[in-house]
């Protein structure tokens, strides 16, 4: 998925990314690993290790994935 992010989701920690703050500083390709309906919530996997988000997933409430997400891929 390619999706467009803020300031504060490069330096996220935690296990959910809940709200963008700060200024839009480009896009980034992240892996959708899962969902929790029950949480109202996508998972990703993000590229740049461990260190971030929750280590290196986070969930995204499916409000802001769907407000921001601009592409996405299937592979078989």
């Amino acid at each position: 998925v390619r999706m467009r992010i803020s300031e504060n989701f490069v330096r996220h920690q935690g296990p959910v990314w809940r709200v963008p703050a700060g200024r839009e500083v480009g896009s980034h390709a992240l892996a959708l690993i899962g969902y929790d309906d029950a949480r109202s919530g996508n998972y990703v996997q993000n590229s740049v290790g461990g260190e971030w988000g929750a280590y290196g997933r986070t969930g995204i409430p499916y409000e802001w994935f769907m407000r921001l997400a601009e592409k996405a891929y299937v592979v078989w």
